[in-house]
């Protein structure tokens, strides 16, 4: 299935057939911009959920569509089914 970005994908994560996410990044590890991509299982390629993220997301998994978690260093991000928020704690 085509992405039709140009980011490195490193985790993949289903809860049905038409839910079907991809997370990774773009650059350095380090200072990358993560991505998150959504397919529906239709005929079309993955769609980008949210590209505004600070640094390469390693892995997603869920118990379901509202309850989705996207990983990677110093990043941590929750979807509760209303979209992915960053869930770090703030420095210091």
């Amino acid at each position: 299935v085509p992405t039709g970005v140009s980011h490195a994908l490193y985790g993949v994560w289903a809860s049905a057939d038409n839910a079907i996410w991809a997370v990774g990044g773009l650059g350095d590890p380090a200072t990358a911009q993560g991505i998150v991509l959504f397919h529906d299982g239709g005929p079309g390629g993955f769609t980008i959920v949210d590209a505004n993220v600070a640094g390469t997301l390693r892995s997603i998994h869920g118990t379901g569509p509202a309850d989705i978690w996207a990983v990677g260093k110093n990043v941590r991000l929750h979807n509760d089914g209303s979209g992915f928020v960053d869930t770090r704690y703030p420095d210091g």
